[in-house]
C-alpha cells in the first residue's frame, strides 16, 4: 500500500512566516473581530501577497452606476433580453488531450431564437483569445436543424484555450478549453487547473471536491478530488475563514492515486511513471534527497523525492533501485536552490490527520543513479 497525500506544499512554494504580506501596508494582520485568539488557526501565518487595492473610489463609482441605472428615465427601459443568442450544446468547459483534438460533434453550438428555436443559417465566427493550439475554420454556419460545430487541436505550448464565439450583431461568447496535462512554472498547469484558476474555475472543469481540508498551519486550504480524479487543488485562504471561496485563487495542484497526465510534448507522465522516465524529460533536478518513513511505519515506507526549483516541481517516488512515482507537486511560487539544499522541516498529509513528518534526514542509502 502506498503512503498517502504529503503536504509540504507551502515549505516547498517558499511560504514563509516572513512573508511580505505580514508587514504589507494597508494590508489586515490581525485577527478578525470577534476570532477565538486561543484557536490554532488564529496564530497561523497569511500565505502569500494579497492584492491591497484602494478600493474605495471603484466602490463609490460602481453605487453611482446602479442608482444611475436604477433610477434612469421610466420612458428609455432597458431591454433585459435578447432576440437571438448563441447557445453551446455541451456547455462552456470542454477537456482535451496535448496533441489530439476536441472534435466537432463536441464543440457543437447553435444560434436560437427568444422561443428557444435553433436558426438555420446563422453564421458564427471564431476568434482564438488564449491559446495557441490549432482552430479552424474560422467561422461556421448553422445547417438545417440549426446547430453548427468546430474542432480544436491542442497543437502548441500551452494546454488551455478561451474561444470567443461572434454571430453578427446578435450576441458573443465564451467557451474555455482545458487538456489533461503538467506544465511546471509559474505559469503552470496541473491537471485541467491553472494557476492563475480560482476556486469557481476548479469547480466548473472538475466538479465538486469530496471535502475542502483546512491546513492547520498555514492560510491555505485543499479541495480534496484524490479518490475520483487523483489530484488535489491547493487554494490560498484569502479571507482566513478556513473555507474556500469561489474567487480564492488556486496556489498550485497535487496529483497522486490514479492521476494520469502527459507534459505539454504528449509525453505520459503520472502515477507510477519510473524515475527514469522523469529525469528523461525533466533533467539536471536541483535536489535529489532521502525521506524517512512515517513515525511507526515500517522502513518499506521510505521514499525519495526530486525536486526542480526554478520549476516549482517535486516528484516523490518509492524507494526502490528505480521507483515508481506515487505523489508530484506543482506551484506557481518557484524558488531558488538553498546553500545546503534544506527546505524546512514540516510535510503534512490528509490521510494521516495532517501529521508532522520530519524531512531533517539529508541523505540516505541507495541515492546513486537517481
Amino acid at each position: 500500500m502506498k503512503r498517502q497525500t504529503i503536504r509540504d506544499f507551502h515549505i516547498f512554494c517558499g511560504w514563509r512566516t516572513s512573508s511580505p504580506v505580514l508587514s504589507f501596508e494597508g494590508c489586515a494582520n490581525s485577527i478578525e473581530d470577534g476570532a477565538d485568539v486561543d484557536s490554532p488557526l488564529a496564530s497561523r501565518p497569511r500565505i502569500g501577497m494579497i492584492r491591497c487595492v484602494r478600493m474605495f473610489p471603484l466602490i463609490i463609482g460602481a453605487l453611482s452606476l446602479t442608482l444611475f441605472v436604477a433610477c434612469g428615465d421610466d420612458d428609455n427601459p432597458v431591454n433585459s433580453g435578447k432576440l437571438k443568442r448563441i447557445v453551446p450544446i455541451n456547455g462552456l468547459y470542454y477537456k482535451g488531450v496535448m496533441g489530439d483534438t476536441i472534435p466537432d460533434t463536441v464543440l457543437q453550438f447553435a444560434v436560437a431564437d427568444k422561443n428557444d428555436n435553433h436558426l438555420p443559417n446563422q453564421q458564427i465566427q471564431l476568434y482564438l483569445i488564449e491559446g495557441n493550439g490549432d482552430l479552424n475554420p474560422k467561422s461556421i454556419t448553422t445547417d438545417s436543424s440549426g446547430k453548427a460545430g468546430f474542432p480544436y487541436g491542442f497543437t502548441g505550448s500551452k494546454g488551455h484555450a478561451r474561444i470567443r464565439l461572434l454571430a453578427p450583431d446578435i450576441d458573443t461568447l465564451d467557451i474555455l478549453l482545458r487538456a489533461n496535462t503538467l506544465i511546471p512554472g509559474p505559469s503552470g498547469q496541473g491537471q485541467y487547473v491553472l494557476f492563475d484558476d480560482t476556486y469557481a474555475d476548479v469547480k466548473n472543469f472538475n466538479g465538486l471536491p469530496a471535502s475542502v481540508d483546512v491546513d492547520p498551519h498555514y492560510w491555505i486550504v485543499y479541495a480534496n478530488y484524490e479518490s475520483a480524479l487523483g489530484v488535489v487543488i491547493v487554494i490560498e485562504d484569502a479571507n482566513q475563514d478556513s473555507s474556500a471561496a469561489d474567487w480564492e485563487e488556486v496556489k498550485g495542484v497535487i496529483v497522486n492515486t490514479v492521476y494520469q497526465g502527459t507534459t505539454i510534448d504528449s509525453i505520459p507522465i503520472g502515477i507510477d511513471s519510473s524515475i527514469s522516465a522523469v529525469r528523461a524529460v525533466f533533467p539536471e533536478p536541483d535536489t535529489v534527497r532521502y525521506d524517512p518513513p512515517p513515525p511507526g511505519a515500517p522502513p518499506s515506507d521510505s521514499a525519495v523525492y526530486i525536486r526542480y526549483l526554478k520549476k516549482g516541481l517535486t516528484f516523490y517516488g518509492d524507494f526502490t533501485a528505480d521507483t515508481s512515482i506515487f505523489e508530484i507537486h506543482l506551484s506557481e511560487d518557484v524558488v531558488n536552490p538553498s546553500e545546503n539544499g534544506s527546505f524546512g522541516s514540516r510535510r503534512l498529509s490528509l490521510r494521516e490527520s495532517l501529521v508532522k513528518r520530519s524531512l531533517s534526514t539529508p541523505s540516505g542509502p541507495g541515492l546513486t543513479g537517481f
